[in-house]
């Protein structure tokens, strides 16, 4: 949409190297593809679920998969230049980031909302997989799986099993099921209180904060962690 609205400044961008928002979507967008790729490589009995909304706050899971080894949240980013990865953070470019708690709260909240839907306990594992130039890990996360997409799938492929092919199918039909995730929305979304506030923290731990489109001067709330966080919600009357 941001292109099409835009198509010459879009382009001279690009020719430019310009950050943009209709960059960040489109690399975003290309990092999912390539993950996706992976993932749909995973043999039978494995199951892959793409671009899972939950709840009211506009919020995603890149892809959900269920398997023998369990279920796991995959997030996506597509970075340029380096990664570094330690046991409890990573950085970009020298930059600390919040990649290791947002994949965490992810994974606990699909965890509490498979488990609601499937009538049993269900495990998830966070994973991050991350397309940069380079990589430097120190040391492991010990609560999320950082890999390349394709070394993601593999580490998946690798761990013991967890699940019988009952439980796998069980777990992947509640995962089919738009009701699943949304179950919920209505208790955790924030309500706005007046034009100029609103109540409730982002998904991602900023707040909200009252902004303007500068090409036809439309409101939002955006989130406080913009760019890093793109969430928005609408200006109530």
């Amino acid at each position: 949409d941001l292109r099409h609205a835009r198509p010459i400044a879009t382009r001279i961008a690009r020719l430019m190297g310009v950050h943009t928002d209709e960059r960040a979507w489109r690399r975003g967008a290309e990092g999912e593809r390539i993950a996706g790729f992976w993932l749909g490589r995973l043999p039978a009995g494995w199951h892959v679920f793409h671009d899972i909304p939950v709840g009211e706050r506009e919020t995603n899971i890149d892809h959900l998969v269920v398997g023998p080894s369990g279920a796991f949240t995959v997030n996506t980013k597509n970075l340029t230049g380096s990664v570094w990865v330690a046991e409890r953070t990573i950085l970009h470019n020298g930059h600390r980031t919040r990649f290791l708690p947002k994949a965490v709260a992810e994974a606990r909240r699909a965890s509490e909302l498979l488990t609601r839907a499937a009538g049993q306990a269900v495990a998830v594992r966070a994973v991050l997989a991350i397309l940069a130039d380079h990589w430097t890990v120190k040391a492991e996360p010990p609560d999320v799986i950082v890999r390349g997409p394709r070394g993601a799938k593999n580490v998946m492929l690798r761990l013991p099993v967890a699940l019988s092919s009952a439980g796998v199918i069980r777990i992947a039909a509640a995962a089919a099921k738009p009701g699943t995730w949304t179950a919920g929305a209505a208790r955790e979304a924030p309500q706005a209180t007046s034009a100029n506030s609103f109540h409730g923290a982002c998904v991602c731990g900023g707040t909200w904060v009252r902004r303007a489109r500068q090409r036809d001067g439309h409101e939002f709330f955006g989130c406080s962690r913009f760019p890093t966080c793109r969430r928005t919600r609408a200006v109530t009357s």
